[in-house]
């Protein structure tokens, strides 16, 4: 029996490489992909989510946030004037966090799915965002799965295949799943080429050196 999916893609490698194991895995399923305009200022990431979706042959669309977010407090908004903090240490929190983020983004797409008809919902947290992010933690996962089923009578299951891993096992996943990784983008900096020295840029840097590979994404900063 053919289920629905809603799946939450930010244009990101993890996103992506989570997409790609969901057509994967249910190939006669149907899979709707959203991403979400919350302001940010790598909004590239919102163009490519969308042309990645179409790669997949999935219908895709973009909800506008960014008025919701504009008083929120992280140097990862357009609304903010704050630099992008290039260091994290671990199980710090640092100002590229978006408070509760996550939490808004699955709660919205909860409401969608339980709305249509969608059995599955997916995002793309992984165990290496958990130390410094705490709304891509297994404890919030879990709990936030136990909300959504619950708060949708049973009806939704959040899913997040990546809670456990690592950024160079989601790389070598996506690798053995023939990703377009140059069709991803993952830098915090709101520029036209990856910057190479904020936080997402030097994790994706590091997960490709792990796997023997060059990442395709051209870069302007050090490496």
């Amino acid at each position: 029996m053919s289920v629905k999916h809603l799946v939450l893609l930010s244009g990101g490698l993890d996103s992506t490489v989570m997409l790609a194991h969901i057509k994967d895995q249910y190939p006669e399923d149907a899979v709707t992909c959203v991403t979400i305009n919350y302001g940010q200022k790598h909004h590239k990431e919102i163009d490519l989510a969308l042309k990645i979706a179409a790669y997949y042959k999935c219908n895709s669309f973009c909800i506008p946030l960014a008025e919701l977010f504009n008083s929120f407090n992280s140097a990862l908004l357009m609304s903010n004037n704050k630099e992008i903090q290039n260091t994290l240490e671990r199980g710090e929190v640092g100002n590229t966090y978006v408070p509760f983020r996550n939490g808004i983004f699955l709660s919205v797409l909860a409401g969608l799915a339980d709305s249509h008809e969608y059995k599955g919902l997916w995002y793309g947290a992984h165990a290496e965002d958990a130390s410094n992010y705490p709304d891509c933690s297994k404890k919030f996962y879990n709990t936030m799965k136990d909300a959504i089923f619950f708060g949708t009578a049973n009806n939704i299951v959040l899913t997040a295949p990546w809670i456990n891993m690592y950024k160079a096992e989601i790389v070598a996943k996506g690798r053995a799943l023939k990703v377009p990784f140059g069709m991803t983008w993952s830098c915090y900096n709101g520029r036209e080429k990856a910057c190479g020295v904020c936080p997402t840029c030097k994790g994706r840097l590091e997960a490709f050196k792990a796997n023997g590979i060059v990442d395709p994404l051209v870069y302007v900063g050090a490496i």
